[in-house]
């Protein structure tokens, strides 16, 4: 699956390149900061994808934040500045989507890369989210999608991102949502403890950030759900999403 979606980003950038009609067919413009409330919200963000001509998620629901992640992206950076996927997988469509737009500096780190892998102008490669590595200011956005609820230290995160990114800079999370919670007693995935965000948490969340310097972009009162417009089929939990934009404060 992997190596067909690189593979089609490629192919896409060279007829750009040769013809101009591999880029995508124009920008999205997605809301910041909110919660997926609709199976028929996902779905329209699908369309939009396929509209705009770019890959798509397999997971249908996560071309919701993907293309969030993608809007705030285009609209907070320039396709020079680099960008980071945090906790990268190798099916995201989030940097393939960005390589057709004509970004040319795009990384994904994750813990289960074993070696460093080149795709399609992309470079994947081992890496903790928590402590990256990555010079101060390295990146114009850092994005995160469904990932902070698999074990991670959303402290350490958001502290290493605020570290990473520039000045003014863009840091995009999107997580598994419940206002009221979900219970998951008991259920482990990934080697680590079932975890789905309740209102409490993204509050929590974005107290954090505000500590560390990263200032939200939309309205943090805004975190009602309307439907359980995801169904993890393998716990058979009913849940949805939220996603989240931050801004670097200037130094």
């Amino acid at each position: 699956m992997a190596a067909a979606l690189w593979t089609r980003v490629g192919a896409r950038r060279a007829t750009e390149r040769v013809v101009g009609r591999g880029a995508p067919t124009g920008r999205p413009t997605v809301r910041a900061t909110g919660v997926l409330q609709s199976r028929e919200e996902w779905e329209r963000a699908t369309r939009n994808m396929r509209a705009l001509r770019l890959p798509l998620h397999p997971d249908g629901s996560k071309n919701w934040d993907t293309l969030a992640a993608i809007s705030s992206t285009l609209a907070h950076t320039s396709p020079a500045e680099r960008v980071l996927d945090a906790g990268a997988a190798l099916y995201s469509t989030f940097l393939p989507s960005l390589r057709l737009y004509g970004y040319t500096d795009l990384v994904g780190t994750n813990l289960e890369f074993g070696r460093r892998i080149a795709l399609g102008g992309v470079r994947l490669e081992q890496g903790d989210i928590e402590a990256t590595g990555f010079a101060d200011g390295s990146f114009g956005a850092v994005v995160c999608l469904s990932v902070i609820e698999h074990g991670v230290d959303v402290r350490a995160f958001l502290t290493e991102a605020a570290r990473i990114v520039r000045p003014g800079g863009m840091v995009f999370v999107s997580t598994d949502y419940w206002a009221g919670g979900v219970d998951t007693t008991g259920l482990v995935a990934y080697g680590t403890p079932v975890r789905i965000f309740d209102r409490a948490a993204i509050e929590g969340l974005i107290a954090i950030a505000a500590e560390v310097g990263l200032r939200l972009d939309g309205d943090a009162t805004d975190l009602d759900c309307l439907e359980r417009a995801v169904h993890w089929k393998r716990f058979d939990l009913r849940y949805t999403y939220v996603a989240l934009t931050f801004r670097a404060e200037t130094r």
